[in-house]
């Protein structure tokens, strides 16, 4: 080799001891249960929720031009006030559903957060207080069958209004109910 293209062929070198000890340890990471740390948030997805979202966009939009032709509001703003007003009920119907419609739940004991289309809610163990699972869930199946009636499950907390959980699986409310009040509401044993 000359000296202007000197290369070093790694792959033919011995490794020394303590550089191969510090790959391995490099490789290898501490258990989440070993931390010091509360333990990391689950995140549950609401299989129901994205139907609820595409359907109610995809009615929203014809009814939106319909009920604006039928009522005139292109006759009196132009089609410019009439988009702007259609968007202003886009708004207003993804408002709406982010006070009862979450798209995915993210649990840890003591602790869920709740997430909708515009907007998370932070609901820890000290600011509940009452749950309300009704008729009580005895599975953590995620199917949620149309031709049954669903559970509803209500979080009160104290100071601010209560959250209405109920447009999702039981399985699901049953695990955020026991996150928040394990001793009401305990998980069925995994058979």
């Amino acid at each position: 080799m000359s000296a202007k293209n000197s290369r070093t062929d790694f792959s033919q070198m011995e490794p020394e001891p303590h550089s191969e000890l510090t790959r391995i340890m490099s490789l290898t990471t501490v258990d989440e249960r070993m931390s010091d740390g509360p333990p990391p948030l689950v995140r549950h997805r609401n299989p129901v929720a994205p139907y609820f979202l595409v359907i109610g966009t995809a009615v929203e939009i014809p009814v939106a031009v319909v009920g604006s032709i039928l009522l005139g509001v292109p006759r009196y703003w132009g089609w410019t006030g009439t988009a702007a007003l259609i968007l202003l009920a886009f708004v207003a119907l993804y408002v709406g559903w982010s006070f009862f419609l979450f798209l995915s739940v993210d649990i840890r004991p003591g602790q869920i957060v709740l997430r909708a289309p515009l907007r998370r809610i932070h609901v820890d163990t000290s600011g509940v207080e009452r749950i309300e699972l009704n008729p009580p869930v005895r599975s953590l199946s995620m199917d949620m069958p149309w031709w049954k009636p669903w559970s509803k499950l209500v979080i009160h907390r104290t100071g601010t209004y209560p959250i209405d959980a109920s447009v999702m699986p039981d399985g699901l409310k049953l695990r955020i109910a026991n996150a928040l009040d394990p001793a009401n509401f305990p998980l069925p044993d995994r058979d």
